[in-house]
C-alpha cells in the first residue's frame, strides 16, 4: 500500500469482452472489506464501463485515498454493486 495513492487491493487478469477479472483479493484491503472475490469481473467504476485493467487504473488515479468507489461486478450470473473505500 502506498501512502497518498488510492489502493483497491486486488490482482487483475486480462479478459476479453470488457471488464477486468479479479485473480486475487488482498487481505485487509478495501476490496476485501467490500466483499470482492477472486473470480469476480469488474465491469464498471462509478458508472463508467471498463475497457481493461489500464482503464481501471486510469479511473482510480483520479480518486483520493478513503474516497468511496462504486464497482459494478459480475459474479457468475449475478450482477452486484459494491462500494469500496
Amino acid at each position: 500500500k502506498r501512502p497518498g495513492k488510492p489502493f483497491l487491493g486486488v490482482s487483475l487478469e486480462a479478459r476479453e469482452g470488457g471488464g477486468v477479472a479479479v485473480s486475487q483479493v488482498h487481505d485487509g484491503s478495501g476490496a476485501a472489506a467490500a466483499g470482492l472475490k477472486a473470480g469476480d469481473v469488474v465491469k464498471t467504476v462509478d458508472g463508467a464501463t471498463l475497457r481493461d485493467a489500464a482503464h481501471l487504473h486510469e479511473l482510480l488515479r483520479g480518486k483520493e485515498p478513503g474516497q468511496v468507489v462504486k464497482l459494478g461486478v459480475a459474479r457468475g450470473d449475478q450482477t452486484l454493486d459494491l462500494s469500496v473505500t
